[in-house]
């Protein structure tokens, strides 16, 4: 029997067609070159130290470097920032019993400052303004940061008292926030009809100075520079 070439399964292959198809680029649904290249170009490499945990501390603490070491010479406008973020910007009718505020200033002290409109008025440019003079009148600007953050915002709460703590503390930043905290707890225990209400916002309000210190620390000791200059006062017994 003779070996005859099966039409449908031996027949044999068109080379010319074989070899344009050869020739012929794969094109990408674009037609801008190869699905290789369209598939590899798209992938970003990945470092691997920058997914671990190591990594990702590691590229928040060099963001706080820079942000430091491009912070300005007067940090007045950071530290106002804070303010508005503890005292909020609606109108209080009653704030603590002693009147209306907004912005955390009180009408009796915007009057002291020259407002002489109605508190629920007031612009926050007014206030910063007014702020302004706050802080070159309370002594913070001449404080180091960050004794000048929770100085001056101890001060908006109660001149008062920040000048007490202040002095009390004799210019150790921790021993300030715990006088500070131990104060608002003893208005609790000793007014819990007036100031019971105020304990949750002012402890989160020392939770969070404790937390801009303990990162203000933690740079500092990147930078290897000194987290406080040297600053002590001494304590007038009374």
């Amino acid at each position: 029997m003779l070996d005859r070439p099966n039409p449908i399964f031996n027949k044999p292959a068109d080379q010319s067609v074989d070899t344009v198809q050869n020739k012929k680029p794969n094109k990408d649904i674009t037609g801008s070159g190869t699905f290789e290249k369209m598939l590899f170009s798209s992938l970003t490499p990945i470092k691997q130290e920058d997914t671990t945990v190591n990594g990702i501390v590691d590229r928040i603490i060099n963001q706080n470097i820079q942000a430091e070491a491009s912070k300005p010479a007067d940090p007045f406008n950071e530290i106002l920032k804070v303010v508005f973020k503890h005292e909020g910007h609606r109108l209080v009718k009653n704030d603590g019993g002693r009147g209306a505020s907004r912005f955390g200033i009180l009408e009796s002290t915007a009057r002291q400052y020259g407002y002489k409109g109605d508190i629920k008025n007031i612009s926050q440019a007014e206030v910063e303004g007014i702020y302004r003079k706050m802080w070159e009148k309370s002594g913070a600007a001449s404080l180091p940061y960050p004794m000048s953050l929770v100085h001056f915002d101890t001060y908006v709460n109660s001149p008062g008292a920040a000048k007490k703590l202040l002095e009390k503390s004799g210019g150790d930043i921790d021993t300030y926030l715990q006088l500070r905290e131990k104060r608002y707890r003893r208005l609790a225990e000793l007014r819990p009809e007036r100031y019971g209400k105020y304990l949750k916002g002012w402890t989160n309000r020392i939770n969070s100075l404790r937390a801009s210190v303990n990162e203000h620390r933690m740079i500092a000791s990147v930078l290897n520079t000194p987290p406080n200059p040297a600053f002590k006062i001494e304590s007038k017994n009374t």
